[in-house]
């Protein structure tokens, strides 16, 4: 991988490492972070990085209207390249559309190309926008699963991805204090994907189900962000895994916030005995954790108990998880999580996602 001052990062750098195939994106937006410059995301260093490769090897597959969505330093970035490889068909299409900064700075290159000698023909007015066709039915949106949290507050989640011939599945493993820990991916034939998931659901003593994606994508986007302001490098082959993962989402709340459960007519220290009974969240007293974060991992748990029928659990979890957030120094669960700590062996520091092994 290039070596760089992060201090001052220039564009001929960044062009660099967008044209080096072996740097993955989330590697160069962590050195932009790290360099105090606008930051970019993955996915739009990923779009220049293939729209410079096209406008070097296949300028005639490069799309004007791709080139104009690009962030402002990607898209002077591209236009540049198309200056410098003379690609007269992009620069006319960007110089007669209806972007005027973008049509007055590729008037400029052209300009500049004509007074070099080469021969320029006049930007042609847009013609008039037509109607998109109908776009093609979308492919089956796969189901994220999601384990609970470990007693070292760490969960995976595992996204799908349809591809040619079978299914990539991509293994996610998130940790409450340092955020992303690790990124697999696991290509399996099609046939296999429906076993896998079964085998993960049927485990013995672990909790996962099927959350919503919009959720998952915030908490590996949350991850990603706590891992690099840490400076923590992205895991190896990010990028192929983030294509699995898809588009980050911006903030979204635990889904099981919006459930309306029946409460359960019993005490809340028998409450909290019948939690701390089930295998998931016995887990949890091996090590101390917050109110705060003991609350987010019951409503994580309330959300797969519902998802898995199992109502009693749901509801006992989300009016514990409700119980903390209004008054923590009441709910027994805290207590009794907290007197049982110091009783039980630590569980040890490398510890990875000990309840779901990788695939």
């Amino acid at each position: 991988m290039p070596t760089l001052d992060p201090r001052d990062l220039l564009d001929d750098e960044l062009r660099a490492l967008l044209s080096d195939a072996s740097v993955p994106a989330a590697a160069i937006a962590f050195e932009l972070a790290t360099a105090g410059a606008d930051p970019l995301t993955t996915e739009a260093l990923d779009a220049a990085r293939a729209m410079l490769a096209a406008m070097e090897s296949a300028p005639e597959t490069v799309d004007p209207a791709a080139l104009a969505a690009l962030p402002p330093r990607l898209r002077s970035l591209a236009l540049e390249a198309a200056a410098t490889l003379q690609r007269l068909p992009v620069l006319t299409s960007l110089a007669a559309g209806s972007d005027k900064p973008l049509a007055k700075e590729a008037k400029r290159l052209l300009h500049a190309l004509k007074v070099k000698g080469v021969a320029v023909a006049a930007p042609r007015p847009s013609p008039a926008p037509v109607a998109p066709a109908p776009s093609a039915p979308a492919d089956e949106e796969l189901p994220v699963l999601m384990s609970a949290a470990t007693e070292t507050g760490e969960r995976s989640l595992f996204f799908a991805r349809s591809v040619r011939g079978g299914v990539d599945i991509a293994q996610v493993l998130l940790r409450e204090e340092t955020g992303l820990v690790d990124a697999r991916l696991y290509p399996v034939p099609r046939r296999e994907y429906r076993k896998l998931l079964a085998s993960l659901l049927e485990t013995p003593g672990v909790l996962a189900a099927e959350v919503p994606r919009a959720y998952a994508r915030h908490l590996v986007s949350a991850a990603l962000d706590e891992a690099i302001r840490r400076r923590q490098p992205p895991p190896a082959r990010w990028n192929e895994v983030a294509f699995v993962i898809g588009a980050a989402c911006e903030a979204t709340p635990a889904p099981a916030r919006a459930l309306l459960l029946e409460p359960l007519d019993e005490s809340p220290e028998a409450s909290a005995r019948t939690l701390v009974a089930h295998p998931a969240i016995a887990r949890w007293r091996q090590r101390a954790v917050t109110p705060t974060l003991l609350a987010e991992r019951l409503y994580e748990a309330a959300w797969l108990f519902h998802v898995l029928g199992d109502a009693p659990h749901a509801s006992r979890a989300l009016a514990a998880a409700r119980r903390i957030e209004s008054a923590p120094e009441t709910e027994p669960l805290v207590s009794m999580l907290s007197s049982m700590v110091t009783a039980l062996p630590m569980a040890p520091a490398d510890a990875v996602a000990a309840s779901v092994a990788p695939l």
